[in-house]
């Protein structure tokens, strides 16, 4: 969404929440995660990622931030389907 933005002007107003100080740490996770390439486009973030992140920065996710990871991934999922 915020390369959306930054391209083309327009902001969600997703965007303009204020992140609480204890919801930062796992959307800055959410950021980091990679995405499998696609000849469609942007895939969801799958299990393969999540698993490879954790191993690669040695961290463990909770269920709630596996569910919080979804729920952003969802989002953008649909931010970007409405740029086609």
């Amino acid at each position: 969404m915020q390369r959306l933005a930054k391209n083309t002007g327009k902001v969600d107003p997703r965007l303009a929440i204020e992140w609480p100080a204890l919801g930062l740490p796992i959307w800055n996770e959410f950021k980091r995660l990679g995405r499998p390439p696609s000849m469609n486009g942007i895939e969801p973030i799958g299990a393969l990622q999540i698993d490879a992140h954790q191993r690669v920065y040695r961290i463990r996710f909770t269920d709630w931030e596996l569910d919080t990871i979804a729920m952003f991934d969802a989002i953008a999922m649909e931010v970007m389907s409405k740029q086609r």
